[in-house]
C-alpha cells in the first residue's frame, strides 16, 4: 500500500478547492460541521484560523492553524488528551463526516470519510484519533 501524502492548500485556493471536493452548498455544511465538532472536543474553544489539507488519496480535512497542542475531551472523558492540531482536525473532520454520512445528497461525504479514515491508519497519532471517533 502506498503512503498517502498530505499537501497544505494555500489560503487563496481553499474555497475553490473545497467547492471542488464537496460542491458549493455541501462545502458550507461541511465546514460548519467540522468547526462545531472541534469546539465540542475542545470544550468550546474556538480557533479563527483554519488550514485545509488535501490528501493524495482524494481525502481532505480541516485543522486549526496553530503550532501548540490542543486538549481534547470526549463527553465522557474527565482528563482529556493533548493532541497536535493536525490530529484534532482529523478527529473533528471524521466526526463531522460521520454525522453527515447518511444525509441525502451527501455522496461526496462518504468518499471523503473513507479516504480520511484510510489516512488515519498511517498517522503517528492513530490510536488517539480513533479514541475520539468511537
Amino acid at each position: 500500500m502506498a503512503t498517502i501524502e498530505m499537501t497544505l492548500v494555500q489560503r487563496s485556493e481553499q474555497t475553490a478547492f473545497l467547492r471542488c471536493r464537496f460542491g458549493q452548498h455541501t462545502m458550507l455544511i461541511v465546514e460548519s460541521a467540522i468547526h462545531t465538532q472541534l469546539e465540542r472536543l475542545c470544550q468550546g474553544r474556538q480557533d479563527k484560523a483554519w488550514q485545509c489539507i488535501a490528501l493524495s488519496s482524494g481525502g481532505v480535512f480541516l485543522a486549526p492553524e496553530r503550532t501548540e497542542p490542543l486538549l481534547l475531551k470526549r463527553h465522557d472523558d474527565v482528563v482529556g488528551r493533548k493532541v497536535s492540531p493536525e490530529a484534532a482536525g482529523i478527529a473533528a473532520s471524521l466526526l463531522a463526516y460521520g454525522q453527515l454520512y447518511f444525509r441525502p445528497g451527501m455522496r461526496h461525504i462518504r468518499e471523503r470519510y473513507h479516504q480520511l479514515r484510510e489516512f488515519v491508519t498511517e498517522h503517528d497519532e492513530v490510536s488517539t484519533i480513533l479514541s475520539f471517533i468511537k
